[in-house]
């Protein structure tokens, strides 16, 4: 499944993938960078992304992409939710934190922000303490 373009110079980069501006995921950006790193085959990424191009955004891009239970062509793992959420966090500079509802004091983190706000950013208090609190974040 590893597939690369013709031309390297051609080929956009995988960091040109993800600016730093603020907007939402997008399947086609996560296919191409999956795709350009080699973890994905270009056909398969192409032939996924035509598949879901008119379909209403009912669900996250990870969790598109993670449901084709593709095999990293490069690290020979499967490409699930996990991995993808590690694999981003990691090209956006983020911690990965896995999250652990059982874990979770939601009456203690719930009362840093509204459930209406966390709602509207897609956003879930996780930790805090004194001096900090730690967010995570479905985009």
């Amino acid at each position: 499944m590893n597939a690369q373009g013709a031309s390297v110079a051609a080929a956009p980069t995988a960091a040109a993938a993800f600016p730093t501006y603020e907007r939402r995921l997008s399947l086609a950006e996560l296919i191409d960078s999956l795709a350009v790193e080699g973890h994905v085959d270009h056909v398969a990424a192409d032939k996924l992304k035509a598949e879901w191009r008119l379909r209403k955004a009912e669900h996250h891009p990870l969790v598109v992409i993670g449901d084709q239970k593709w095999k990293s062509a490069v690290t020979g793992k499967q490409i699930g939710t996990e991995w993808l959420s590690e694999w981003l966090a990691s090209k956006c500079g983020l911690k990965y934190h896995h999250i652990d509802p059982l874990k979770i004091d939601f009456t203690r983190v719930g009362e840093a922000m509204s459930i209406a706000y966390a709602q509207r950013f897609s956003i879930l208090p996780i930790e805090r303490s004194t001096k900090e609190l730690v967010v995570a974040t479905a985009e």
